[in-house]
């Protein structure tokens, strides 16, 4: 009997909201799934950032051995740093395998899946393309009958608006964008044959990122009116996940997942401030501070009634010079070889890097982690650091040499943060102009189908993910993957053969339909689209 799978992301969905919507009776389809299924804790990656995790969703291979730590991969002997993209990824994806094996693949959205691989079926991009053309998507006749007669858009309205719309207009045009994904999905689910369909909400990341300090009711922002708001969108997203299900034969096994949990953060810690008060970060002469920079400085502080966009158009300043002037200011502030110890990049986990040039690193090291792990809020006394993640003990691979030295785990509702702060520890965190929801360890999961049980509390790493979808449509597992199959939600365990002449590793760049030789223009659309997610 011809087995199928079905997989639908939710980016960065929690427990801590999706269970108590369920008791309030907003996503009955979800509860379906929980109730019927068997259901838990997905722990994401260290750290838990979208190209981390997605990385080790799609290869079933831990960070050391895919190298990706971050939205950005920096190239030491070239002094240069790019987008992490799908042509980073050094094994093959689960989805390619399952291609390899004569599998018909449907993949809408999925995290690092542009430039898109041409697999045997349909593949529309993810958020890191810059823009929808016909390159989004393989193959490209999808772009043409579906994609750009249904005004197809890869994100909503920036969360930089949020001081000028109300939370119900953004809210709404969130719901709207996603509404057009799925009903593109459902087209493709009922016009091919299918044996592995993906499709991932990457707006409900956004949701969360702009709002969760309406969601969260420990959050002194929270109302029943705000809440009510913001809920309409796991409403909808939940009506959604219905549809789809409408759609699937009995032969299909479901995994609903999220990449990462949420929490709500209050403060955010500069990590190079706090290693330039303890002489390990040099900080960088700031005569080379532009007059302009400063106009943009105090333009950028400027939100009422959208003065700040009005001031930004009537001096000429469009998007690619402001970044290219900020960057310039931030520039100043970047002297990390010169530093010991530094931050770079990175959001909500912290990760320290260390300079090998300067003296004994392994003793800085040693310093910082008992330093770091006496931290507190001067102002509370509270604990800033959960738990320091030394990459060597926790990674296995040939890229540990590249890694940060240490990754920091937030402790309560701190968050850490780089740029260009240097002068503060600890800032608190405007809602009306910041994000006020971060990235946690612990996302969520559930298996659902006729050979699954229903029971609670599975635990599952997101490591899991590949070689499971792999044993249920019965291919062979590659023996250098790191995670295993699940064998606790199923009546009838997939049998997970193992495939130990195959070595994954992808020696040429993929064949793909989109072109990574991204446009300074292309490349300021993603860094700006990332940066509003607050990545970098």
């Amino acid at each position: 009997m011809r087995s199928k799978v079905l997989l639908i992301g939710i980016d960065g969905a929690t427990w801590e909201i999706l269970k108590p919507m369920m008791d309030e009776g907003r996503i009955p389809n979800i509860k379906r799934l929980y109730n019927e299924g068997a259901s838990g804790i997905l722990t994401s990656t260290i750290p838990p950032l979208t190209p981390v995790a997605f990385a080790s969703f799609h290869t079933g291979v831990n960070p050391g051995k895919h190298g990706i730590t971050d939205f950005q991969l920096h190239y030491k002997e070239m002094g240069m740093s790019g987008i992490i993209d799908s042509t980073f990824l050094k094994y093959k994806t689960f989805s390619e395998i399952a291609n390899d094996q004569g599998k018909t693949v449907i993949s809408i959205n999925i995290p690092l899946t542009y430039p898109t691989p041409k697999l045997n079926g349909v593949v529309i991009g993810d958020f890191l393309a810059p823009r929808v053309y016909p390159g989004l998507v393989h193959p490209t006749e999808i772009y043409h009958s579906l994609i750009k007669k249904a005004d197809y858009k890869i994100l909503g309205i920036s969360l930089k608006q949020k001081p000028h719309l109300s939370t119900d207009e953004v809210i709404r045009n969130y719901i709207d964008v996603e509404s057009v994904r799925y009903s593109i999905a459902k087209k493709l689910m009922n016009q091919y044959d299918w044996d592995l369909f993906l499709i991932h909400n990457q707006l409900l990341d956004s949701v969360q990122h702009g709002f969760f300090h309406f969601l969260d009711k420990r959050s002194s922002h929270y109302s029943d009116e705000k809440y009510n708001i913001v809920a309409k969108y796991y409403e909808s997203m939940d009506k959604e996940i219905g549809n789809l299900l409408e759609n699937i034969d009995a032969n299909t096994t479901v995994v609903l997942f999220s990449d990462h949990g949420f929490k709500l953060i209050k403060k955010n810690v500069h990590i190079n401030s706090f290693l330039r008060k303890r002489g390990y970060f040099a900080m960088g002469k700031k005569k080379r501070l532009l007059p302009i920079g400063k106009i943009v400085r105090f333009i950028q502080g400027i939100d009422s009634k959208g003065l700040r966009y009005k001031m930004f158009d009537l001096l000429g300043i469009d998007l690619k010079v402001r970044r290219e002037l900020v960057s310039k200011f931030k520039s100043s502030n970047d002297n990390n070889e010169k530093s010991q110890a530094f931050m770079r990049d990175g959001a909500y986990f912290g990760n320290i890097y260390l300079n090998r040039k300067l003296g004994d690193s392994e003793n800085v090291g040693k310093h910082l982690i008992e330093a770091l792990s006496e931290l507190k809020d001067p102002v509370t006394g509270d604990k800033i650091v959960a738990k320091s993640y030394i990459s060597k003990d926790i990674f296995s691979g040939p890229y540990l040499d590249e890694m940060p030295y240490l990754f920091l785990e937030p402790a309560g509702d701190y968050a850490f943060a780089t740029g260009d702060n240097l002068d503060e520890l600890i800032t608190d965190i405007d809602y009306e102009k910041c994000n006020s929801g971060g990235h946690a360890l612990e996302g969520i999961v559930v298996v659902w189908g006729k050979n699954v049980r229903s029971i609670e509390n599975i635990r599952c790493h997101i490591l899991n993910i590949a070689p499971t979808v792999l044993a249920v449509l019965g291919i062979a597992v590659p023996a250098y993957m790191d995670g295993k199959a699940l064998e606790e939600p199923f009546y009838e365990k997939p049998i997970a053969r193992t495939n130990s002449s195959m070595d994954g590793f992808n020696k040429t760049l993929r064949d793909t339909e989109g072109d990574r030789n991204y446009t300074s223009d292309d490349k300021d659309v993603i860094k700006e689209r990332l940066k509003d997610l607050g990545y970098l």
